[in-house]
């Protein structure tokens, strides 16, 4: 594969991953044709259906457990790996036809949606103009890489000073200006003081900074624009310490995000309503329930949108467990092996009555499915995505999809017909262009602006008004200060006149920083060390280890220490160590490595299905979490 040459975006550059990890498309364990699980002679098997009869399954035994249960019992897992369009009508199918807001593309790996989707958006060009770059995010090298690409072409060319809070040494690091490294728990107070300080000046009087923080503040203290980087350093750290960090930076004036969460097409997810609190467009669920529910309307008559709060992933996999989850389906997702408390998915998945995967490939999860129905994947359909600056990009098939595999969002609109509800929709195009009617983040954003543009489209933004309170046109990044002026005037003009359409087409959401998750940071365990769960770009993933060109690159799951510190605890280099929590214990066991580089009194554990990593993190909402190692024999 090769990269667009596009200058907004990537200036043609792609990782290794994405140029050569797609071979996974056409490996031989992919699943083309839907299976059920049948019971035979005492045992459970999957058998290979049409889809007529699998859709029919679905439909069956998800409408028995509404009919019984309410749309409550049923949550929706995943989707941040298909398109706009796939994400989207699963939505519309949530929202409309089961009658349930358990939706969510994120695995509580993440940023909660109504900050991600609430703060003032930068573009990736937005980097080389900066007058600073502040980074509270994962190691983008290995989570990232065309981003990390920009970030320090940025700084190493074009002399935009960064500034990286981040708790060990990562590829950026380099090229930072100033690194602060606050102890794991404790980001978002070192960035709320460092932007106090920026305001108030490194010197003033009671002003308790480290060097490193007062230089921070010192390059923060500027006039001009400053992008911030967002993301969840270490899944360790609950994702309350970002938006702490969040809500402090979101105070300077001309502060810009871009938002590096996980997933190919999470961003896109997002934004088409594929999370508990948030419905496409960027609105909120309590803001926009009734404009939908008018938007959606079926048969002429007002869908009928639930007005109870939806639930996270993690809510989702607790309720399960406690039997008010009757029904989960997984699209493209593996709690299992993603979640960051494994034994909470595992018994998740256990207990529910019926379980769905939308998926091509045999997981941890899918291997408790009752029924699998393959989709299309990467290449193989029409439609869009959306990057983490909020542009939406277009997607051609250029293969044929495997088998009958079929793209998500059909499954969804047949699912939804044997419900009794047509959506209509016979392509892609016609859902982009239901998408730019009725989602008002969105407006003017049809089929034909994004077939006539290559280089992508950004959304409106929460401060650039509607063109027309009636049909709000997608705004030209390029308007000028008159042209918005304008617009103004002619939405006040049409509230003035007390005009129904101005006051229907729901405000797109502000994040005001308000609210955030806290908790007490524990104390540092004198016998132990702080954990700090990251990624690498190369995982024992499905997309890598099922694509031969770089399977082998695969990283091996290790523990990795200050030399210091594990000549303190009396392990020997590469030695096999389990890891325990005050919740769990990892199941595998772990070479312990030494890097100079590692802070002392701090540990590294790479989050992948054959690390371990998910069985500590068993409350994976607190702020920091300190881990024991013990000795086992040594690995094979």
């Amino acid at each position: 594969m090769i990269g667009v040459d596009s200058e907004p975006v990537n200036h043609g550059w792609l990782c290794d991953r994405g140029r050569y990890g797609f071979g996974y498309i056409h490996s031989v364990e992919r699943r083309s044709e839907p299976v059920v699980r049948r019971s035979s002679e005492g045992s459970a098997e999957f058998e290979t259906v049409s889809w007529p009869d699998a859709l029919d399954e679905v439909a069956d035994r998800l409408g028995a457990i509404v009919s019984e249960h309410g749309g409550q019992s049923v949550g929706i897992i995943g989707g941040s790996n298909g398109t706009n369009e796939d994400a989207y009508v699963w939505s519309k199918f949530a929202r409309t036809v089961l009658g349930t807001n358990n939706v969510d593309a994120q695995l509580d790996d993440g940023i909660p949606a109504q900050v991600i989707q609430g703060l003032p958006r930068a573009e990736i060009s937005d980097l080389e103009s900066s007058s600073a770059i502040i980074l509270v995010a994962p190691d983008l090298k290995e989570e990232l890489p065309v981003l990390y690409l920009r970030v320090r072409r940025a700084a190493e060319e074009k002399g935009v000073p960064l500034i990286e809070v981040a708790p060990y040494p990562t590829g950026l690091t380099p090229y930072a200006a100033v690194r602060v490294a606050p102890v794991p728990g404790h980001t978002g107070e070192v960035v709320e003081r460092i932007v106090k300080a920026s305001t108030s000046g490194p010197s003033a009087p009671g002003s308790h900074l480290s060097d490193d923080e007062r230089r921070a503040a010192e390059l923060l203290s500027t006039d001009g624009k400053v992008t911030v980087i967002l993301g969840r350093p270490s899944l360790a750290e609950g994702s309350g310490i970002v938006v702490r960090a969040a809500a402090a930076l979101s105070t300077i004036p001309q502060a810009r995000f871009l938002s590096a969460l996980r997933r190919s097409n999470v961003h896109g997810a997002l934004e088409m309503g594929l999370s508990p609190d948030m419905l496409p467009g960027r609105v909120t669920l309590e803001a926009a329930r009734d404009y939908y529910a008018n938007a959606w309307a079926l048969d002429g008559k007002p869908a009928k949108l639930s007005t109870t709060q939806g639930w996270s992933t993690g809510d989702m996999l607790r309720a399960a467990v406690d039997g008010r989850i009757k029904a989960l389906v997984l699209l493209g997702s593996d709690p299992i092996g993603d979640f960051p408390d494994r034994e909470l998915a595992e018994r998740a998945l256990d207990r529910v009555s019926f379980l769905v995967s939308v998926d091509g490939f045999d997981t941890a999860s899918t291997s408790k499915a009752d029924v699998v129905l393959p989709p299309m994947m990467q290449g193989e359909q029409d439609g869009t995505f959306t990057n983490l600056e909020g542009r939406i990009l277009p997607l051609g098939a250029k293969v044929t999809g495997a088998g009958t595999s079929m793209e998500d969002w059909r499954i969804a609109g047949e699912l939804a017909w044997r419900f009794g509800v047509d959506f209509g929709f016979m392509t892609a195009s016609e859902i982009q262009d239901e998408i730019a009617a009725v989602a008002p983040a969105m407006a003017g954003i049809d089929s034909g602006a994004i077939a006539s543009s290559p280089v992508g489209l950004l959304p409106r933004a929460f401060d650039d008004p509607p063109a027309s309170p009636e049909a709000p046109e997608a705004i030209d990044a390029d308007a000028t200060e008159a042209d918005a002026a304008d617009a103004d005037a002619d939405v006040e003009a049409a509230e003035s006149e007390g005009s129904e359409d101005a006051s229907s087409m729901p405000t797109l959401h502000v994040w005001d920083g308000s609210t955030f998750v806290s908790g007490e940071v524990p104390a540092p365990d004198a016998y132990g060390l702080r954990l700090i769960v990251g990624r690498k770009l190369y995982t024992s993933s499905v997309r890598t280890i099922e694509s031969p060109t770089i399977a082998a690159l695969a990283a091996e799951p290790v523990l990795l220490v200050n030399p210091a510190d594990r000549d303190k605890l009396g392990f020997q280099e590469g030695e096999s160590v389990r890891v325990h929590t005050v919740t769990g214990s990892s199941n595998v066991g772990l070479r312990m490595l030494s890097d100079e580089s590692m802070p002392r009194g701090l540990a590294l554990i790479w989050h992948d299905p054959e690390s371990g990593a998910a069985t500590l993190l068993l409350d994976a909402g607190k702020p920091a979490q300190d881990i024991r190692i013990d000795r086992v024999e040594a690995m094979s």
